[in-house]
């Protein structure tokens, strides 16, 4: 007579006769989940991998937000209270054909200042160079194109779900900024505090000045945190030319 192997109370075998089929299917995909768990720098790879590839995407590409959003996907530019909630959303207020995102044709440069992955969560500070030859919605709704160039330090905090989906996004920006490169904020007020005309304490393009050193500011071309893109020799010449015109 073969002897019985004992089994241990409440597991359940494949050859248990009264075996409950899904309560074992369960257990095996407990098991494999258990195998999957990622380290915190398996995390953290993972995700920076992935910041990579939505970086280098062509932002032109109508699949954008079904490739790297979901239907549970937050999209909130603090400045301006602008909101996207689902794929559909973030179509509509991103979509090209709209006028309403940044095409590359707009955004002349990208600096990166600084990048930083904690988790399942990334944040990059950056400064952006948009040509704004068109309604931007996100950035100046309600404003028709001005052609006019903004130099805009901006800090993105993207996290993302388990399956790497951009779970949220949130973008903060000083609108000042914005606003008194475009000429919707005067040089010079009236203070009704001392009855006085004061500069207007406010900063334009030269807000980034602190974020870059004296050579970056000489030399674009030379700066080793260019974003991914070769810029064009006329790209650096027009920011430098409203660096010129700002000072």
């Amino acid at each position: 007579m073969e002897a019985q192997t004992e089994v241990p109370v409440g597991l359940i075998t494949e050859n248990d006769p009264n075996i409950n089929a899904i309560a074992y299917r369960n257990q095996q995909l407990m098991k494999k989940e258990i195998k999957k768990e990622k380290t915190l720098a398996e995390i953290e790879n993972d995700v920076r991998k992935k910041w990579e590839e939505i970086k280098n995407y062509p932002k032109e590409d109508v699949d954008i937000a079904e490739k790297f959003y979901n239907d549970n996907s937050v999209i909130l530019y603090v400045p301006t209270s602008v909101q996207c909630h689902g794929i559909e959303e973030i179509q509509r207020v991103h979509s090209y054909n709209n006028h309403c995102g940044i095409s590359t044709k707009d955004l002349s440069n990208e600096v990166i200042i600084n990048t930083t992955v904690c988790g399942s969560t990334i944040t990059e500070e950056k400064i952006l160079t948009i040509l704004h030859s068109r309604p931007i919605q996100w950035l100046l709704p309600g404003v028709q194109a001005t052609g006019r160039r903004i130099v805009l330090p901006m800090v993105t905090i993207v996290s993302f779900d388990d399956d790497l989906y951009i779970k949220s996004k949130r973008l903060y920006w000083d609108q000042a900024c914005v606003l008194k490169q475009v000429g919707l904020i005067p040089m010079v007020s009236r203070c009704p505090f001392n009855g006085e005309d004061i500069d207007v304490p406010v900063k334009g393009v030269q807000q980034s000045d602190p974020l870059l050193t004296k050579e970056q500011l000489e030399d674009i071309n030379s700066l080793d945190i260019l974003n991914r893109h070769t810029l064009k020799r006329a790209s650096i010449e027009r920011f430098r030319d409203l660096r010129s015109l700002c000072q």
